[in-house]
């Protein structure tokens, strides 16, 4: 069966967290730059028709009276405004009335910008103001338009041949007549400008976030995949019977937590197994992977009893506690000792203890290993006995 390793199954996590992240970054970046973008360019286009409308309110009175003087002084306001790429006042019949540029005025020939309307891209047309005769401003539209030719404003470069700029074009109305047409035009510069400040500061949000993010789906997949891998190691040393220390994993996540108590559950369960039969042989048991079933084989074996003699009257001369202690170590000693010579303890016999060898797994030398196992027994607890009588105690000779 094909199965991930928890490095690996760190590692695809991370991308799988990683990925993701970048792409709702990306859509919130390409959401939050456009929606920017189009405040931005509702900003800068309020403000020219704004502009553009101030200035053609008191330009009608300053037409109709024939002031050119005092139309010059009140458009010169707006050449300081850097954006201002150029400025011209038309009358009906395309008589250039007033201008910036004074090759517009010579020629009279707008030759700085293209007129024919459908040559120039609408991108806003509103209508009239409050009311004519009061406000004396007629329809506006913004345009986009191609300078034809260099644009100066008081001998300073505002544009160049090509250079696409905005214009707002607005009618002048006199009591509702109109008087001329005044058109200006708008830089795209400074809006390219915010915009770019814009992105740039909100990328840099997002790569800010983009790498908190990963920041925190590595944090993430840590803590996933490092309880993956205790446990992973854990059921190796299960699978080994190394059940020595102790498996404790506590986990936010509820299938890893309730996991890891089912391993100590499991360790547990095989430590207690473990004193009956030898690791070796429970191992290979496991890795043979044989299921129970009814039923049962003939084979030889070769099979060890041990009692202790005279354990009636032992017992009656003994304390409860006291004949419990050396029992139990009595007991302990030999299971040990079987359990070192590939025996399984099949059952205990009250003071006496049953054991076989040759079975479940097959071996050739049962005999010589239930021998051996006989003599250290009697061996041992020679040493035992010899130890108790040191300490007062009563001895207990095993009959094997």
């Amino acid at each position: 069966m094909f199965s991930i390793p928890p490095q690996l199954f760190r590692t695809v996590l991370l991308f799988s967290l990683g990925s993701a992240l970048l792409l709702s970054n990306a859509l919130t970046w390409y959401i939050g730059q456009s929606h920017q973008v189009a405040s931005l360019r509702d900003a800068y286009f309020e403000r020219i028709f704004w502009l553009s409308f101030s200035m053609s309110d008191k330009a009608t009175e300053l037409v109709d009276t024939s002031n050119w003087a005092g139309l010059e002084i009140h458009f010169s306001v707006l050449k300081s405004q850097s954006d201002v790429v150029y400025l011209f006042l038309r009358g009906m019949d395309d008589e250039i009335l007033y201008a910036y540029d004074d090759d517009v005025v010579e020629e009279y020939d707008p030759e700085i910008i293209i007129w024919d309307v459908p040559k120039a891209a609408v991108l806003e047309n509103r209508g009239i103001v409050g009311d004519p005769k009061e406000y004396q401003s007629g329809k506006y539209e913004l345009r986009e338009q191609v300078l034809l030719k260099d644009s100066r404003v008081h001998g300073e470069m505002r544009g160049r041949v090509g250079e696409r700029v905005f214009e707002a074009k607005r009618e002048l109305q006199h009591w509702g007549e109109p008087v001329g047409i005044l058109h200006i035009g708008f830089s795209k510069k400074p809006l390219q400008e915010n915009v770019a400040e814009s992105q740039r500061s909100l990328l840099i949000i997002e790569l800010l976030l983009i790498l908190f993010g990963l920041l925190l789906s590595g944090w993430v997949a840590r803590r996933v995949a490092k309880p993956l891998e205790r446990i992973t190691e854990e059921q190796r040393r299960i699978q080994d019977l190394r059940l020595d220390g102790e498996f404790e994993l506590k986990s936010p996540i509820v299938e890893v937590d309730s996991l890891s108590r089912s391993l100590g559950a499991m360790r547990t369960s095989l430590r207690a197994f473990q004193i009956y039969m030898p690791a070796e042989l429970v191992r290979e048991l496991i890795l043979r992977g044989e299921d129970a079933a009814l039923g049962g084989q003939e084979r030889e074996l070769s099979i060890l009893f041990a009692d202790i003699a005279e354990f009636t009257s032992i017992s009656e001369e003994l304390r409860p506690e006291e004949l419990m202690l050396q029992l139990s170590e009595y007991l302990g000693l030999l299971a040990e000792i079987i359990r070192t010579h590939s025996g399984t303890v099949d059952k205990y016999l009250g003071d006496g203890v049953m054991a076989f060898w040759g079975a479940p797994v097959l071996s050739e030398h049962h005999a010589s290993d239930a021998c051996q196992a006989a003599l250290e027994c009697r061996n041992r607890i020679q040493e035992l006995n010899e130890a108790w009588q040191a300490q007062g105690k009563k001895p207990f000779w095993s009959r094997i």
